[in-house]
């Protein structure tokens, strides 16, 4: 979790202090992402595993 964090600081210019795992979809993961000042939503395309 710590990679999004520093993704959002480095480019952004957004301090994240609360990181919790949502309800996503079969195709993706979700989290909310927030801070003393805003909330924000957070999806990462979950990885296939290798076909055979």
């Amino acid at each position: 979790m710590n990679k999004i964090k520093n993704i959002l600081k480095d480019h952004y210019d957004i301090d994240i202090f609360n990181v919790s795992q949502q309800q996503g979809g079969w195709a993706a993961l979700a989290y909310k992402l927030s801070n003393n000042k805003n909330t924000y939503f957070f999806m990462k395309k979950a990885e296939r595993p290798p076909r055979n």
